[in-house]
């Protein structure tokens, strides 16, 4: 089950510079369905949406990272 402590902590990988965490972290939150994304409150899903989006306008090394932050936006 998703929480909102592990958002936290994949919002704060998103925010580092090791790309390797990224991919990680995105996969993980790859994982979570809509069902459990309902489940979690807003504010913290505000907050990954916008460490997401950051993602999306930074100039990706590894283009695969961008496909996975837009399924999980899709997801979300």
């Amino acid at each position: 089950m998703l929480g909102v402590s592990e958002i936290r902590q994949h919002i704060l990988t998103l925010a580092g510079s090791d790309d390797s965490a990224k991919r990680l972290a995105l996969q993980s939150l790859r994982l979570h369905g809509e069902n459990e994304w309902a489940a979690i409150p807003l504010e913290a899903t505000h907050s990954l949406v916008e460490a997401l989006k950051g993602e999306l306008l930074k100039e990706a090394k590894q283009p695969f990272l961008r496909k996975d932050v837009v399924t999980i936006l899709c997801h979300i």
